[in-house]
């Protein structure tokens, strides 16, 4: 029996080591070009670079590496986590970048670099939502619509049952939307490990590994970076637009939600069992909830994209936000 303290630390301690092999290789989920290596003894994630056609992007950008991690004690309960020691349950090789390249093949920059050669430095102006011009407001709503369906270039686990969320296991993979494949790495993050027996479930289900442990801020801000960088993509393309970058809202002090609105996301819509919905009149009223919670009382289940289908909904349990003192403690904060 583990002392709740020790399950959060492990926990913890878990993620950590997940972000740090995520920041070391650039993998994220299983890059489409790698999938079908995920069950052969050799399991090498070291794909040719789109704009060179060179392992790794060639040997000025890259080269395949066995991956290495990092040891550290994990209770037993916790060994078939197929995250532990991510991603050695998928693959024992990938791509080691050099210099300021990254990305599955070392074919892009690291985050704030650009440039043939990823030696020049870039900017991303982050501005408050409400600073946004019509044209600029109208670029972000369309960029983010078509994330639902625009291709990521990464598959994901099929997480339906515990039974196929092994990839050791006769594992199953769908190609992923932008979309999609953000919400499942937020979910597949922080849900518990899929036992296969209700009475683990009951002891483990509780632990949700990117909320609840250290890691918290450093786990979101790269998932948002990642997010950030994917939708950049869209907007490069059907908008021509350079230097694509996420607003903020600032939240800070309101009474209310002042951009949940048909102007920016949606207006509160119609309301049943699932949850509140977005109005009919946004454009992201048809929006996919592609992690959508199974009824009953499961503790331990994944991102179930094939089974209950519906659109975005939430079940809001205060709608009170942050005044300037709770700031104020945050920031206080040195340790």
């Amino acid at each position: 029996m583990f002392h709740t303290r020790d399950l959060f630390g492990a926990a913890s301690t878990l993620l950590l080591l997940i972000i740090l092999l995520l920041l070391d290789k650039g993998l994220c989920l299983i890059p489409e070009q790698c999938a079908h290596n995920v069950t052969k003894p050799f399991s090498v994630c070291c794909p040719v670079s789109p704009h060179n056609h060179l392992v790794c992007g060639g040997p000025k950008r890259g080269y395949c590496e066995k991956i290495a991690v990092p040891k550290d004690y994990v209770p037993h309960v916790f060994h078939m986590d197929d995250r532990l020691s991510w991603p050695l349950r998928f693959f024992s090789h990938a791509c080691q970048c050099k210099g300021n390249f990254f990305g599955t093949a070392c074919e892009k920059c690291w985050y704030g670099w650009t440039g043939p050669n990823c030696d020049k430095r870039v900017k991303r102006i982050r501005r408050d939502i409400h600073s946004l011009s019509d044209h600029e407001l109208y670029v972000l709503k369309d960029v983010l619509y078509r994330s639902q369906t625009w291709p990521s270039g990464y598959v994901v686990l099929d997480e339906s049952d515990n039974y196929h969320s092994d990839p050791l296991y006769k594992p199953r993979f769908i190609p992923a939307s932008v979309q999609y494949f953000i919400t499942f790495n937020h979910r597949y993050g922080s849900r518990a490990t899929l036992y296969k027996n209700k009475q683990d479930c009951e002891m483990y289900g509780i632990l949700n590994y990117n909320h609840d442990g250290v890691v918290f801020p450093t786990w979101h801000r790269y998932l948002q970076l990642i997010w950030e960088g994917l939708l950049a993509e869209i907007a490069w393309k059907v908008h021509r637009v350079e230097n694509f970058a996420a607003p903020y809202w600032d939240m800070i002090g309101l009474l209310n939600c002042d951009i949940c609105t048909n102007t920016y996301f949606g207006a509160p819509g119609r309301e049943d069992k699932d949850g509140l919905h977005i109005s009919r009149r946004s454009i992201f009223s048809n929006f996919t909830e592609f992690c959508a919670e199974p009824r009953g009382d499961a503790k331990c289940y994944g991102c179930q994209r094939s089974g209950r289908k519906t659109t975005i909904t939430r079940k809001f349990t205060t709608l009170k936000f942050p005044d300037q003192r709770d700031l104020d403690y945050v920031l206080s904060l040195k340790k």
